[in-house]
């Protein structure tokens, strides 16, 4: 019987993110004013035309680069291998690691203070975590990849992954917690 679980989880936007996007919106804003007065005022109006439609290019560009920074994260398990992928703007899917249970090192509760002095011992961190206040606990898990190396893998997988994911841990390993 294959076993299959999938939850997706939305990243909440840091002030910093926010602040960006307005700045990107505010930038083009006054870089669609720029073209058209340009184009109006400068030109004689003979420009208006072409202007425009430059203007319409960078309110469609700064919409799409707004649009990257409304993310999620899809966490699958199929038969005992756990995919995360990362969702940018419902529509752009990218695969960010895919890797069997059975083959993990470790898999524990995330502990900041425990990760800080680990930092430099993993090739690769995959974060996706959707808001470290969030309801669910975050969890840490460590394997060796084929091509990637030692990878680390921190995420926030609801109580129906989380099950599905220890189920499939070999039977000497049980999440334990940092410390």
């Amino acid at each position: 019987m294959d076993i299959f679980c999938e939850q997706i989880v939305k990243k909440k936007k840091t002030t910093f993110e926010k602040c960006t996007v307005l700045l990107i919106w505010v930038a083009g804003w006054f870089l669609c004013m720029g073209l058209v007065f340009l184009g109006l005022v400068l030109m004689g109006g003979r420009f208006f035309m072409p202007a425009l439609l430059l203007a319409a290019g960078v309110v469609f560009g700064v919409f799409k680069l707004s649009s990257r920074f409304n993310l999620e994260y899809e966490y699958s398990v199929t038969n005992g291998v756990l995919d995360v992928d990362k969702i940018i703007n419902r529509s752009d899917r990218k695969r960010m690691i895919s890797a069997e249970i059975a083959t993990f090192d470790r898999f524990e509760v995330y502990n900041d203070e425990k990760a800080m002095t680990e930092q430099n011992s993993y090739d690769l961190t995959v974060t996706a975590v959707a808001d470290s206040q969030g309801e669910e606990e975050i969890y840490v898990a460590v394997f060796r990849h084929p091509v990637k190396g030692r990878v680390r893998v921190i995420f926030q997988p609801g109580q129906k992954v989380l099950d599905t994911v220890i189920a499939a841990l070999p039977r000497h390993m049980q999440p334990r917690r940092f410390g």
